[in-house]
């Protein structure tokens, strides 16, 4: 048993009934983006391009099945280094970060 925890809201869904009953919610954060991935420096921007372009095909449709695949996320965007603004922010609040 805990005073107070921090989860994502996909942990709830891994509650039982009874167990998420107990949970009471404080407070939400802003959105987080989740299930990133990232190329390293240098990668060829051909194979980068190709990846992403592979990567988003996934949202359409008829790829819509392969997801169940994965770990069943809705779908892909292309991402820029200022989404994680916030988390960077809430990262230095707290002073993981400098």
């Amino acid at each position: 048993m805990v005073d107070a925890a921090g989860a994502s809201q996909y942990a709830d869904l891994l509650l039982l009934p009874d167990q998420q009953a107990e949970v009471t919610w404080i407070a939400e954060s802003e959105q987080i983006p989740s299930h990133v991935v990232i190329a390293r420096n240098g990668l060829d921007a051909d194979v980068q391009a190709r990846f992403i372009k592979a990567m988003l095909s996934l949202n359409a449709d008829k790829n819509k099945h392969l997801l169940a695949y994965l770990y069943g996320p809705d779908g892909y965007v292309e991402a820029d280094i200022r989404d994680y603004d916030g988390v960077r922010s809430t990262a230095k609040r707290y002073g993981f970060l400098k």
